[in-house]
């Protein structure tokens, strides 16, 4: 078994785990020290290294079972799929965790994932024993025993930065870090608010209120997983958000280690194509340090891998299928072309649940290889199993959206295949904000800018996989180095006019860039012809580590620029800080309520005053009337219910379980907005919006005005019939029978709490 960035295996204790341990060791002396940035020496600076080793080590822990126990269920597949081939072990880790997350998925689907109890719990954690068993099995009496693993080059130390990087940010909640992702938004919004929404409910279905439900969420699945393995007895809330925000780092750290392996596949990618292009074996070990480098240095590798997004499923599995392409054209391969082309239809059809678009941007590409690594005569064979096993793992996703809304891809196709729950004029609204409708000059052109390949975070990748291209092509013809430039530019085709051009969009062309690497260093040493005898060693493979360390570098100076260098800002209080648990107990403690309402009206942010005060209300009612919120609730009347308007991002308030009569009502930017409901109900008369509210449940309004600034004015994406004059007239007319009790103001803009009046009892709440 070699390695993408080893060579042979063997060897004393000292050379096969020497390179390893220096690599654990510098990563934890640069997780500390990136840990560290932005705070004064001293007590702070230490307790935030602290913080950041245990938020990695305590996360960690749960994301490496998942993704042990997949690398365990992927040993029959890859026995299936890649017989023979010297990467067959890397291939079994990619189709494992595809496959343990399409088993997430479809529990989840199946409800078996969802509700209180012991019973969901039971069924997650049954899944990854499974998984934890097959893959002991197979290191006790197969083919990944210790004494078999290969020795990690010295060189592998260079990996310490960029690995540091993705811990460090990793280990600072989401809504901390990078202005690229607006904080995390997507993640607040729905990566990781959907899966506690599930857990709360009745099964992984999709929901009205957040269209992005009805994506594929394979990762998101896994998020939910992840969910039901966590200790604690309490309720779902409780777990998900508690425990100084245990699941959140474990997901976030599930991510980064996908990012991880991610790019170690990419380096693998690099290694076998340098090798097959005939390079010696120092240069083609310094091709895969280099291209592992490259893809984990890169500053979307960082800024995604260290969130819970879902890019990095699509990395993993883009690297595995062109791997699996790459050793196919170079080796004799005992698995038919049937196998090895339902082994890619797995990969690509797994990228594609993590992340829809994958399938255009990297399909073109792996296609291309996978017909160039088969005989002619096969190629039927081999595109129908691909297309099968594509099918088979996007089933899922397919069938429960025609269930729900009959397209089984909504939100996408909405015109031609319906618009499920959606009107027209929503379905139009998603459709113009999701394209470009631009000349091909002007798309072209972005190509090259901030939105393309000139984003900050794309650092010097673009230019060293051009520069190898460029080495590899002109040295005649090589068809797997044209292919994959070929592939490049179908994806750069593809997201040029199949999205609405945002350069994170460009990622999953990120496997091919960093296997032409491989092939141009090969290139590059190459003086004629393919096959001509070269010399070991020299200068080459010297260049070759410092150019692939230069992404590195500017990901963690990127890091480091946040929050106008201060990184880590949000790392101490952590989620408990944002969700106001972890100081519920002391605001308890307090001798009075008159004090508590002080504290928190002087220091407290909105999703805390939620929590504590309103819905479900920590602290009690007395507080909540202590801080001018309401007069004493009637005797057996509901807890009060707050509805977000411009708000879309409710992952820390603890009541937002999207169930009926939750505590916390919110929808995205796309979907039905009930103050649209009210002003279409109560025509121009503000009072009878105010009633409108009421009649569904809800005792209080918080409005984001900036948000709602953005989505209306700027990026016209909102309900049309919400604007902001309109709730400008309606917090300020007297007769609108509702009252500002709390605002707040600070660089994310200006929020109104608002109470909407009189205050009734009620027994039970509304249905949103």
């Amino acid at each position: 078994m070699n390695s993408a960035i080893d060579t042979a295996p063997g060897g004393a204790s000292r050379a096969r785990f020497g390179a390893p341990v220096a690599l654990a060791c510098l990563s934890l002396a640069l997780l500390c020290a990136l840990a560290a940035i932005g705070e004064s020496p001293g007590i702070i600076a230490a307790a935030g290294m602290f913080t950041a080793v245990a938020n990695t080590l305590q996360g960690g822990i749960f994301a490496l079972a998942y993704i042990l126990a997949a690398v365990g269920l992927g040993r029959p597949l890859a026995a299936a799929c890649a017989p023979g081939l010297p990467s067959r072990l890397w291939v079994q880790a990619a189709l494992g965790i595809g496959l343990l997350l399409w088993l997430s998925h479809l529990l989840g689907v199946l409800g078996l994932l969802s509700g209180q109890g012991a019973a969901p719990r039971i069924v997650a954690w049954a899944t990854i024993s499974i998984g934890l068993v097959a893959l002991a099995h197979q290191m006790v009496r197969g083919d990944l025993a210790p004494e078999r693993w290969p020795a990690m080059p010295r060189a592998g130390v260079l990996l310490a930065l960029p690995l540091a990087t993705l811990l460090a940010a990793a280990a600072s909640p989401p809504g901390a870090l990078w202005d690229s992702e607006f904080g995390g938004y997507d993640v607040l919004s729905y990566h990781l608010q959907l899966p506690k929404e599930w857990a709360a409910g009745a099964a992984l279905a999709p929901a009205a209120h957040n269209v992005y439900s009805y994506l594929p969420g394979y990762v998101e699945a896994a998020y939910l997983h992840l969910g039901l393995l966590m200790p604690g007895r309490g309720d779902i809330a409780e777990r998900f958000l508690g425990a100084d925000g245990l699941w959140i780092h474990s997901c976030q750290m599930l991510h980064a280690l996908l990012g991880v392996l991610g790019s170690l596949l990419c380096g693998r990618c690099a290694w076998a194509a340098a090798a097959g292009a005939g390079a010696p074996l120092g240069l083609a070990r310094a091709a895969g340090i280099g291209g592992a480098l490259v893809a984990l240095g890169t500053g979307w590798t960082a800024a995604c891998g260290s969130l819970a997004y879902n890019e990095m499923g699509v990395l993993l599995c883009g690297a595995a299928a062109l791997l699996l392409c790459i050793e196919r054209a170079a080796n004799e391969h005992p698995a038919s072309a049937r196998q090895f082309g339902a082994g890619i239809g797995l990969l690509i059809g797994t990228a594609a649940s993590c992340k829809p678009t994958a399938l255009i941007l990297l399909g073109p590409c792996a296609g291309l290889l996978m017909l160039a690594a088969l005989p002619r005569r096969t190629w039927p064979a081999a595109v129908l199993a691909g297309a099968a096993a594509g099918l088979l793992v996007l089933a899922p996703w397919l069938v429960r959206n025609a269930l729900a809304g009959g397209n089984p891809v909504f939100p996408f196709a909405a015109g031609t295949l319906g618009a499920a729950h959606w009107t027209a004029e929503q379905a139009d609204r998603y459709a113009r904000a999701h394209s470009f409708d631009g000349t091909i000059l002007d798309r072209f052109a972005l190509l090259f800018s901030p939105r393309g390949f000139l984003h900050p975070h794309w650092g010097a990748t673009p230019f060293l996989a051009a520069g190898a291209a460029f080495a590899a092509l002109a040295r005649g013809s090589r068809v797997m180095p044209l292919l994959l430039a070929a592939g490049i530019a179908a994806g750069i085709i593809a997201w040029m006019f199949a999205t609405h051009i945002q350069s994170r969009f460009l990622y999953p062309l990120l496997p091919p860039m960093v296997a032409l690497l491989g092939y141009g260093v090969a290139a590059a040493k190459q003086p004629s012809t393919l096959h001509a005898p070269r010399a070991e060693g020299g200068p080459l493979p010297l260049l070759v580590m410092v150019l692939a360390c230069a992404p590195a570098v500017i990901g963690a100076a990127n890091f480091a620029a946040q929050r106008e260098g201060r990184p880590n800002a949000l790392l101490l209080g952590g989620v408990g800080a944002l969700t106001g648990l972890a100081r519920v107990q002391a605001l308890l403690d307090l001798p009075a309520d008159a004090e508590r309402a002080r504290l928190l009206r002087q220091t407290a942010g909105p999703d805390e005053v939620i929590n504590t005060l309103i819905a479900p209300g920590l602290l009690g009612p007395a507080t909540r009337d202590a801080a001018g919120l309401a007069p004493p609730a009637p005797t057996g009347a509901a807890a009060p219910r707050v509805l977000l308007i411009g708000d879309a991002t409710p992952l820390y308030c603890l009541a937002a379980d999207g169930t009926p009569g939750a505590g916390v009502v919110y929808h995205t930017t796309w979907d039905r907005s009930p103050m649209g409901d009210a002003i279409r109900a109560g025509g121009n008369d503000p009072a009878a919006w105010t009633a409108a509210l009421r009649a569904r449940g809800f005792d209080f309004v918080l409005i984001n005005v900036a948000e709602l600034s953005r989505l209306i004015d700027r990026d016209r994406n909102h309900d049309p019939d919400v604007t902001l004059p309109r709730i400008a007239h309606w917090l300020i007319d007297p007769g609108a029978n509702c009252e500002v009790v709390w605002s707040w103001g600070s660089a994310g803009g200006i929020r109104h709490l608002v109470r909407l009046d009189p205050p009734r009892a009620r027994t039970s709440g509304g249905a949103p």
